[in-house]
């Protein structure tokens, strides 16, 4: 559909399939992260050191 495509034009990126929690995200180069899930936005930010937004998907991208 795209959306891979406008995201990482805009400058976003995305991360798929993996727990954030044990993955090596701050090693990612990412200093804020969008998640739709509560286990990452519990443990995100005292693992990683990350600032996170939680809200739906839809909430956090905006399509036009």
């Amino acid at each position: 559909m795209g959306y891979t495509q406008i995201i990482e034009s805009a400058g976003g990126n995305i991360v798929c399939d993996t727990c954030m929690v044990v993955a090596p995200i701050e090693e990612m180069g990412f200093e804020v992260i969008g998640v739709n899930s509560a286990k990452a936005a519990n443990y995100v930010p005292s693992m990683c050191g990350l600032d996170v937004v939680y809200d739906d998907v839809e909430n956090l991208i905006r399509f036009e």
